[in-house]
């Protein structure tokens, strides 16, 4: 095992599995978004073309291919804003582990006082 990897493993800073799903979903989140966006900005459907001859059932057909697009973007805004959410799920994970290690080494340093002032050699005992 080599340095690092044997600091992180004593100071207990692996992720967790909540943490691991979040980053999970961070990468479909952003796959997702970045699928959306390619074919939004190449696929011929998101380009409305007005005909020279426009009937009702044209009309009515460009009412509901704009209506598709604005749906596409929407969803494809909403992800966006699920990305930052999932972020700051992420962050609050960190600084809760982070708390948790805090708590954890002050823990063991006031345990391995006790035990060197209850263990020591007595020289305090002696005065």
């Amino acid at each position: 095992m080599t340095e690092p990897e044997e600091r992180t493993r004593r100071l207990g800073w692996r992720l967790s599995l909540r943490q691991r799903r979040l980053r999970v979903i961070t990468g479909a989140l952003l796959v997702a978004i970045a699928a959306m966006i390619a074919v939004g900005m190449t696929h011929p459907f998101f380009r409305i073309t007005r005909p020279r001859t426009m009937t009702r059932a044209i009309r009515r057909a460009l009412a509901v291919q704009g209506m598709m697009i604005l749906g596409w973007w929407t969803v494809c805004f909403i992800l966006a804003f699920a990305l930052f959410l999932v972020a700051w799920l992420d962050i609050r994970e960190i600084r809760r582990s982070l708390a948790a290690a805090r708590r954890d080494f002050w823990l063991e340093s006031a345990r391995e006082r006790r035990r060197e002032s209850r263990g020591g050699d007595g020289s305090r005992a002696s005065g």
